[in-house]
């Protein structure tokens, strides 16, 4: 008790100035419409800050909680995609496609064979060849899967080849990276009689064991045709930035053993 006393005598002319001056704001506040105007936007002023500083202390530690509740969200968005996205005359059961997603932790884009590592592991459900890919498209081919890990190869890999798709068309042919830029690859296989025009949207065929049909891949960014003539080369410009990869899917595709068997 004494120290509170002493404390009090030590910072009486703060505290007595202090009083005076919110008397003063009372009498005036009460006094006149102009000053408690005056007053009540410098208290909303004062409280809004406080208010917005706490939200932000509050936010900054649900971040977590909060990315893993959109990233669930996301995961079952992108399983309802894929199911939109398959020819409709498909069996249900067939349609069935399973979505894990995981994070890119380490990447390539610079070497003839790139290579991913993603944050999710065999403990997770990641097993060897399932697609990846992102919100833009597809991003590669998982590996090897370990407990807690797993690795993959990237589109940007020069020994994978994806069946690809003219959308407009559905003229199937072979996707692979010619090892240039991280943006750009080759289609070939579609035949000349096939129309093609800049632009046109490359789709995924679906006639592989790693992605179901007519996800995004790329659109057309220049083509000529072959000396054969009987073909087209295709550059194909991505629709995902291989050089910022971050948030992945991981697509389980029913149908893998059963296109394994016809191969």
């Amino acid at each position: 008790m004494q120290q509170l006393i002493n404390a009090i005598l030590r910072y009486r002319n703060a505290l007595i100035f202090a009083a005076l001056l919110s008397i003063s704001f009372i009498l005036l506040n009460n006094k006149s419409d102009y000053h408690q105007t005056q007053l009540s936007q410098i208290e909303l002023w004062f409280s809004g800050n406080i208010f917005q500083a706490q939200t932000n202390v509050k936010d900054y530690f649900s971040l977590q909680k909060d990315n893993l509740k959109l990233t669930q969200e996301n995961t079952l968005l992108q399983q309802q995609l894929l199911q939109l996205r398959q020819p409709q005359q498909e069996p249900v059961e067939k349609l069935n496609f399973q979505v894990l997603q995981a994070r890119v932790i380490k990447a390539s884009f610079n070497q003839a064979r790139n290579m991913l590592v993603l944050n999710k592991g065999a403990e997770d459900g990641v097993t060897p060849e399932m697609g990846i890919m992102s919100s833009e498209g597809i991003v590669g081919v998982t590996k090897t899967a370990v407990t807690h890990y797993s690795s993959g190869l990237s589109l940007l890999h020069k020994d994978l080849r994806i069946n690809a798709k003219l959308k407009n068309t559905n003229a199937f042919g072979s996707l692979f990276w010619p090892g240039d830029k991280p943006n750009m690859m080759k289609l070939t296989d579609i035949a000349t009689i096939n129309s093609i025009s800049i632009g046109d949207t490359i789709v995924t065929g679906g006639m592989s064991n790693y992605f179901p049909e007519n996800i995004p891949i790329g659109k057309v960014f220049n083509f000529s045709i072959l000396p054969s003539k009987r073909y087209y080369e295709i550059d194909v410009q991505l629709f995902h930035n291989f050089t910022t990869t971050g948030n992945v899917y991981l697509i389980k595709n029913p149908n893998k053993v059963e296109i394994e068997s016809l191969n």
